[in-house]
């Protein structure tokens, strides 16, 4: 997933130059599923596979906060990291009308779409619901 994100992120600030007019504001946000919520009638997670997924999720919020804060870095560009918890649609809507977004750019992991339909798409779901422009970029192959 963070490959994608990653993708878009460098092609927002090599492309589109977002950050070379003086009010430009980046702000980067990962959205960490909520795992306390999955139990079900169909399955039942323990409190141990509740906290070892809390605490992979923790990780990898880290490590791509990490790993954005040294591709703005390398290109001197000042962003503000965001990790939020939450459905990544509901996050990155909630956050776009939070900052008043002039734009949004999101990484696309190109599924088909037949994928889309069993996984859906939070890419496809910002371009139709957020309140501002929406750029879904796609890594290459």
């Amino acid at each position: 997933e963070e490959e994608h994100s990653m993708h878009a992120l460098e092609w927002a600030l090599d492309v589109l130059l977002i950050h070379r007019r003086p009010n430009d504001r980046i702000v980067v946000l990962f959205a960490r599923p909520v795992y306390s919520s999955l139990s079900g009638p169909e399955f039942v997670l323990t409190d141990e596979a509740k906290e070892a997924m809390e605490n992979y999720q923790q990780h990898r919020a880290a490590e791509t906060v990490k790993c954005c804060n040294r591709i703005c870095a390398a290109r001197n560009v000042a962003a503000e990291t965001l990790v939020l918890v939450g459905d990544a649609r509901d996050v990155i809507s909630e956050t776009v009308d939070n900052f008043k977004a002039d734009l949004l750019i999101v990484g696309s992991h190109g599924f088909g779409v037949i994928k889309r339909a069993f996984l859906g798409s939070v890419s496809d779901y910002c371009a139709h619901n957020v309140k501002c422009p929406v750029v879904i970029v796609k890594k290459p192959t």
